[in-house]
């Protein structure tokens, strides 16, 4: 059966404001507490107020205790999901718990026929080829967004 490679485009502006049709995911990495302190936190929470309370929720429904790779996914509007997923330790990608959260958003994605959002900042390098292998390579299309 042929794969169709997905499309990996880069655009300037905030994945808070996604392009492309369809359902779209943002794709958000946070620390596996309750904390907000992901690189996208400041921007989600002012575009949707309620997104941090939520995380915060989640993380307590969990009884404190989430393992890294953990998704939290929330639907922020209509045809927009947030995946907050824990992969951060102290500023830095940890690298298990991206590979373990991207092989359990992928199949999620993929399924809805969706697309992937996220900023390119200084985490990009680690995380390029866990986006080209899981999402890219799958047939999954992403767009990342540089800060104007």
């Amino acid at each position: 059966m042929f794969n169709r490679k997905g499309i990996l485009r880069e655009r300037e502006g905030s994945p808070t404001l996604p392009t492309l049709g369809g359902l779209k995911y943002i794709l958000h990495f946070v620390p596996a507490d309750e904390s907000w302190d992901g690189p996208l936190a400041a921007e989600l929470s002012q575009r949707w107020p309620f997104v941090a309370e939520r995380h915060r929720l989640w993380y307590r429904s969990k009884h404190g205790v989430i393992a890294p790779g953990s998704l939290d996914l929330q639907q922020v509007q209509s045809d927009v999901m947030l995946a907050n997923l824990a992969a951060l330790s102290e500023g830095t990608i940890d690298e298990e718990a991206l590979a373990a959260g991207m092989a359990l958003l992928g199949p999620v994605v993929r399924e809805d026929s969706s697309s992937v959002h996220l900023r390119k900042d200084a985490l990009w390098e680690a995380l390029e080829p866990h986006i080209v292998r899981e999402f890219i390579d799958q047939g999954i299309s992403a767009v990342t967004y540089i800060a104007p």
